[in-house]
């Protein structure tokens, strides 16, 4: 591994050894109670999981952090880097797709500009994989490839202000500046979309004429730098291209680009720029608002442009342009405006909010793919009664789960489950006190089951229950809590969908507990009573959580991995 020169080296040994003798640090199984505090309270971000290893970075001083690799098994550590750049909204750490290797952000000559590093995950094998620019200027934003083949980063290797997309193989050789000379533009932190399978990587280019008039433009690359392409149709000055989407299946992409003056128009276009085909038809002279394209990738449904014409409305069409479909249905409702829309997970029905029965009155509906048997979804709605947009298919495509204001003797919002085709409905809540507030509503991976919350009057979280897809069989997962608990927001689903961990805190000695409870509310375990429980994760087997805890506000977090059964707690760090 690279270290600073040797006097900061020298130093920094004193001091990290200092520390690992005070907090007692990586594989320990010591109780949190024996460890004694230190002069600086460390902190734990940046926690990344794969199927064998748990990465995060620690505060160790103020604003320096080291980044590590722990087995969650046996707390196996493995140094990873002793300066890490953990603060910002950019990607500062991740693994690749196999698992083997980690890439991270770093700044170790301390010229207030990260480099890229990458390691095998037991921390040896270290690259700085942007060693070759021969510039201040750094990368801006990194991603792996999903392969894992290569790791692609926005920078300006010529330091002549035109930021580049730049891709190179992990061992740091093959730097390739996929993008050309082209200037790549960034909305917030997307800089790229990336094909599923790989095959390609998309960017949006912009560039400005003597009178500051912008052009913008799609181009399509190999993430080895051959087959650069333009996608779109070159657009007049004063021009921008609004959103982009590969298809699921990486077959075809989506681009909405639009002339100054003019209507966005929605494209389809292979990656190779061949078979462009304009999606909305000509009758359609407002323009197109967003798109997303159906799980299948056999339609693509798209909304009005709402902000030019005052209104939205949804339709779906092929790929090929031959089937553009209306889904809203008019018949009593001129002008229905779209609020909210998604399809579901198996592509065959679209649900969406809006007024499409009563002038002025949002409510949830489903329609199939082909425009046929539009279903309302909520009973009938009070004048100013309201769905609201929290709502959520089921995995399986069954069930959708939403909010509403129906019953005006309530003081909050009722739960419901209902089937897709409107066949079945049932409200979840019904058993509960009306004067409690339903959140927090998710279903299980599995689609069998809806875990959701209650609040009470003071904004506490007193409960969570489980529930059957369709709305049957409530049940409390959570104990009963006494006067002075409550439940922290926020749960964990196992990724089996088997069992949830959650905190409880006490509001008099403000000490939290992670407990874990089976979605059908069988079995309850208290996991752990120390401190402040602050966050907690799932290993990607359900096998075991991590966790994060501080026994006191003078003392440093410490990690935790633990059974699911409360049994084999493992010291991480």
């Amino acid at each position: 591994m690279k270290r600073p020169p040797f006097l900061y080296g020298f130093i920094e040994a004193l001091i990290k050894t200092f520390l690992l003798l005070t907090i007692a640090c990586g594989g320990s199984s010591d109780d949190p109670e024996t460890v004694p505090p230190t002069s600086f309270s460390e902190k734990i971000s940046n926690v990344t999981i794969n199927d064998s290893m748990v990465f995060f970075a620690v505060e160790v001083a103020d604003g320096r952090y080291e980044l590590f690799g722990i087995n969650p098994l046996n707390g196996e550590r493995n140094d990873i880097s002793d300066v890490f750049s953990a603060t910002g909204n950019l990607t500062p750490v991740s693994v690749s797709a196999d698992g083997t290797r980690i890439a991270y952000r770093a700044d170790r000559d301390n010229d207030g500009m990260d480099e890229l590093y990458s390691n095998l995950v037991d921390g040896s094998n270290e690259v700085q994989l942007t060693n070759l620019l021969e510039t201040s200027q750094t990368h801006i934003n990194w991603q792996w490839m999903p392969d894992g083949s290569r790791i692609i980063f926005r920078s300006d290797p010529d330091d002549d202000g035109i930021f580049e997309v730049q891709s190179i193989l992990p061992d740091a050789s093959d730097l390739q500046e996929i993008s050309g000379d082209l200037s790549v533009t960034c909305v917030a932190a997307v800089c790229w979309k990336i094909a599923n399978n790989s095959s390609a990587v998309t960017f949006k280019t912009e560039s400005l004429n003597q009178n500051s008039q912008i052009s913008q433009n799609l181009f399509a690359v190999a993430a080895d730098g051959s087959g650069l392409i333009q996608l779109n149709q070159t657009l007049n000055i004063d021009s921008q291209i609004n959103d982009w989407q590969f298809a699921p299946d990486s077959s075809l992409i989506a681009y909405t680009s639009q002339n100054s003056g003019e209507v966005s128009q929605l494209y389809i276009v292979q990656a190779d720029a061949s078979a462009r085909t304009l999606l909305n038809s000509n009758s359609l002279a407002i323009g197109v608002e967003s798109f997303v394209w159906a799980p299948n990738s056999n339609q693509i449904a798209f909304t009005d442009d709402s902000l030019s014409a005052g209104l939205a409305s949804l339709y779906v069409n092929l790929p090929d342009a031959s089937a553009q479909i209306h889904l809203i249905d008019t018949f009593e409702v001129a002008n229905p405006v779209v609020f909210d829309w998604q399809w579901a997970p198996d592509s065959s029905r679209i649900a969406y909010t809006a007024d499409q029965e009563i002038e002025g009155i949002f409510e949830l509906f489903t329609v199939q793919n082909d425009g046929q048997w539009h279903r309302r979804m909520n009973p009938p709605l009070p004048e100013n009664g309201v769905v609201q947009n929290e709502w959520q298919w089921s995995p399986t495509s069954d069930y959708i789960a939403f909010y509403a204001e129906i019953n005006q003797a309530n003081n909050y919002d009722e739960l419901y489950s209902a089937t897709a085709d409107a066949s079945q409905l049932n409200q979840v809540n019904q058993l509960h006190n009306s004067d409690l507030a339903v959140t927090q509503q998710h279903w299980t991976l599995d689609g069998n089951r809806l875990i959701y919350s209650t609040m009470n009057s003071d904004g506490n979280i007193g409960a969570i229950y489980s529930v059957l897809s369709d709305g049957t069989s409530v049940t409390q997962i959570t104990n009963e809590l006494s006067d002075n608990q409550t439940i922290k927001q926020g749960y964990l689903i196992s990724p089996n969908s088997a069992n949830i961990a959650y905190q409880i805190d006490s509001l008099d000695d403000k000490t939290s507990s992670l407990h874990l409870g089976a979605v059908n509310a069988s079995n309850r375990i208290n996991l752990v009573t120390a401190g402040n429980v602050l966050k907690a994760y799932w290993l990607t087997d359900s096998s075991r959580i991590v966790y994060v805890v501080k026994t006191d506000d003078n003392v440093s977090e410490q990690m935790y991995s633990i059974l699911t059964d409360g049994t084999g707690k493992v010291r991480l760090y």
